[in-house]
């Protein structure tokens, strides 16, 4: 599953890497980097120097967005997304997996977006 959460960081291969943490990759820049996410955990997206993933664009915030993980019905967990910036965010969504297809969502500040659920 790829989910481009912003223009310039795509999520792929989500994956359970045991019961309360995933794993996943982030694309950016041409550049793949592999992540690890636990339960309780934050992963921040942004300008910010203290951030895991650093982004270039102007339009960015120095933190832009917050991914967490989340258990929900028994074993199950979820990545969510949380707009912690200034400006705003959109989820961009792939019904066909072109990006001719695809259309972007804006998120609601402050509020967290379920970006998989496994």
């Amino acid at each position: 599953q790829v989910v481009p959460i912003l223009p310039w960081v795509t999520l792929d291969h989500l994956h359970y890497a045991s019961a309360m943490e995933l794993l996943f990759y982030i694309d950016h820049q041409g550049t793949r980097r592999h992540f690890r996410i636990r339960l309780g955990d934050v992963l921040h997206i942004g300008r910010g120097l203290r951030c895991a993933v650093q982004v270039s664009d102007i339009g960015a915030s120095t933190q832009h967005v917050e991914l967490t993980v989340a258990e929900v019905a028994g074993p199950l967990l979820e990545l969510r997304a949380r707009d912690v910036s200034l400006n705003g965010t959109g989820i961009v969504i792939t019904d066909g997996g072109s990006p001719l297809d695809s259309r972007v969502r804006d998120m609601h500040k402050g509020c967290q977006e379920v970006l998989y659920e496994g």
